[in-house]
């Protein structure tokens, strides 16, 4: 069967089917528009009757953070060579 396009099909058909096409899409397109509505007046609902406020704005960073390679590095060894040489000696024994 080839592939006939869908607005060559859909304008071989009677009068009153293509009718009810274009009414079966505009439904569609019509709850879609009602369902974001509704979704939007909720959202503003509870922004209304939220009791949250902005006390203070945030405040910008002079510089960028990032993080402090020294101390990880130090942490890292205070952490680590301890516990290598508990392994190593759990090992040893067992």
């Amino acid at each position: 069967m080839p592939s006939i396009p869908f607005n060559a099909r859909v304008n071989a058909q009677p009068d009153v089917e293509q009718d009810l096409l274009r009414m079966k899409c505009d439904v569609k397109v019509n709850n879609e528009l009602y369902v974001r509505l509704l979704n939007s007046a909720r959202q503003l609902r509870l922004v209304k009757e939220s009791k949250a406020r902005i006390v203070d704005r945030a405040a910008v960073p002079k510089s960028r953070a990032k993080p402090q390679r020294s101390l990880v590095v130090a942490l890292a060894a205070m952490v680590g060579l301890p516990a290598a040489r508990a392994l190593t000696s759990l090992r040893i024994k067992y």
